[in-house]
Order: C-alpha cells, then structure tokens, then sequence
C-alpha cells in the first residue's frame, strides 16, 4: 500500500526500538559469518524492521567511515543495519565503539592480492557480497537498502521510498549510474524467481567473472 511521507516516516523509524538488538546477545559477533545461514536467521530476527533491512558494506580499513554512516542513519531514525566487512578485527572495533550490527562475510575469501591490489580486492568482493545478500533478502523474503560509504541521507529514505510513484516499483537505483553497483539500491516487494532476482544474479556473475579475470590467484 502506498502511504504519504508522514506515515512512512513513522512506521519505518526504528531508532531507538526494542526490537533492534546486538547480535552478540545469542552469539559472539566475530562468530557471524553471512554465508552461514545461522547468521542470516539472526539478523532476521534481530536487525531487521517492519520486514526491512540496509546493508552497509565497508572495508575492513574504513571503520572510520562505517561509524559516520552509522551515525546518519541513526539522525535519520534508522537502526535496522548490518555493517558487512571481510575483516574479524573491524567488528571488533566497531564494538569498542558501542556499534553492534556487524558481521563478516567469508564470501570469496579464497581470492588473494598483494600490496596496493588487496584494497581494490576487497572493494570489488564487498560489491559482489552486496548483490549477493540482496538476493537471500529477496528470498526471505525482506525488503533491503544497500549504501555505500559515500552516501548522505538528509533525511529517512523512507519517507520516498514508500510514497508514491517509488512505491510501485520493486529495483530503485539512480538513473545517472545505471548500474547495479550504484551507491543506493532499493529491493522492495521482489518476488523469488522474478525479473528483479535474475537482475541482481546476473550483475553478481558479472562482478564474481571480473574478480576472477583482475585478480590472479597465488601459486
């Protein structure tokens, strides 16, 4: 149902709500690995809110920058996070700075790079974890926001998203990128096996064969 800016913003702020809880509350944080599907029904259960769910993928080096993406979502009344990183150690400091949501993702951990390469490694593994965690949201079913670090929202997305003419659709992405490895990607109402889920798989094949074809694999 499309509702008005007002209702949106209420219904989808989840700052401060109960429901929201640390995922350390059942099982140790650095145990949380999203290609364990223990983990996504954790994050279900504990992260998400009013069925929706935003992923925030960001290197294991820029804690920095997930803890101010952070702190806009919370301005903007939104809790219902996971901060996805490939590194142990980064949810650690994430935790000792009173951040929960934060799991790792051993997704593609077997491609390796040396020196100034490992950091456009991870970047592009991040890129493909994003598409690929869209789409067990899909089949969980949730809806599902994805920002990178570089986004700023001014206000709750929301507040658009679920108004009218954005309501309607089910894949929102800005048109002056063109790309499913935008910086905002919106998953709403996709139904599993759909036109929005063979999107997202082929864009995931198309960053997974880019990974392998840019980065060789040590001897």
């Amino acid at each position: 149902m499309v509702k008005d800016m007002h209702d949106a913003n209420r219904e989808y702020t989840s700052f401060g709500s109960w429901k929201i809880q640390p995922l350390g509350s059942t099982m140790h944080p650095n145990h949380c690995d999203l290609e364990h599907t223990d983990c996504f029904k954790a994050i279900i259960e504990k992260r998400s809110f009013n069925n929706e769910l935003v992923l925030l993928p960001v290197a294991s080096s820029e804690a920095d920058l997930g803890m101010n993406m952070v702190s806009n979502l919370q301005h903007a009344g939104i809790q219902h996070y996971i901060i996805i990183t490939t590194s142990v150690e980064a949810c650690r400091v994430y935790r000792e700075n009173n951040i929960s949501g934060c799991v790792v993702t051993s997704y593609l951990h077997e491609k390796k790079a040396h020196g100034a390469q490992q950091a456009e490694l991870e970047s592009e593994i991040l890129s493909a974890a994003k598409l690929r965690y869209l789409l067990a949201c899909i089949r969980a079913p949730l809806n599902c926001l994805a920002l990178e670090t570089h986004v700023l929202l001014a206000r709750t997305p929301y507040a658009f998203l679920k108004a009218s003419p954005l309501a309607s659709y089910s894949l929102l992405f800005p048109t002056n990128h063109g790309s499913c490895r935008a910086g905002v990607l919106y998953v709403q109402k996709a139904n599993p096996g759909g036109k929005v889920e063979t999107m997202l798989k082929a864009a995931m094949s198309a960053a997974e064969t880019s990974i392998g074809t840019n980065h060789s694999m040590p001897p």
